[in-house]
C-alpha cells in the first residue's frame, strides 16, 4: 500500500526490480528491470493498494505513481540500519560479534551478508 494524496482513477503505477550487481571489489552498482504497469486492488484519494507482479522476484523495487507527466521513482524495499552495535560497544573486537537491527536487511528464505572493510590506509 502506498499512502499520498490526490490519487485518481487515472492514477498510473509501474514497477521494476532494482539489483545491486557486484563488483569485484565488492561495491555494488543498480542493475534495473524493465517496467511493469500495474492495476491496483484499491484505489482511494489518499491511498493505493496493489501486487507486486508474480514474475518479478523478491528484492528491491522503483516505484513510480502518476497521473499525467511521469515522475522520479522511489525505491522501495531498500536496506536501512537503524542501529549497530558491536562486543565492544561502538566497536567490534577480534573474534567479537556485531548486531544490526534495521528493515529490510533480508527476505525470507535468504541469508543476510555483511562484508568488513577495514579503515586502517595501510589496509587497503
Amino acid at each position: 500500500m502506498v499512502i499520498g494524496d490526490d490519487f485518481t482513477k487515472n492514477t498510473k503505477i509501474e514497477i521494476r526490480l532494482v539489483e545491486r550487481a557486484r563488483q569485484n571489489n565488492g561495491a555494488g552498482r543498480m542493475r534495473e528491470s524493465s517496467m511493469a504497469i500495474i492495476q491496483p486492488i484499491e484505489l482511494t484519494r489518499k491511498s493505493v493498494k496493489f501486487l507486486v507482479p508474480e514474475h518479478l522476484p523478491k528484492g528491491m523495487y522503483e516505484l513510480r505513481m502518476y497521473d499525467g507527466n511521469v515522475t522520479e521513482g522511489k525505491i522501495v524495499n531498500m536496506p536501512k540500519i537503524h542501529w549497530i552495535q558491536g562486543d565492544d560497544g561502538r566497536l567490534s573486537t577480534v573474534g567479537g560479534w556485531i548486531r544490526i537491527i534495521g528493515t529490510c536487511l533480508r527476505f525470507t528464505g535468504e541469508q543476510p551478508e555483511l562484508k568488513l572493510v577495514s579503515l586502517l590506509a595501510g589496509d587497503r
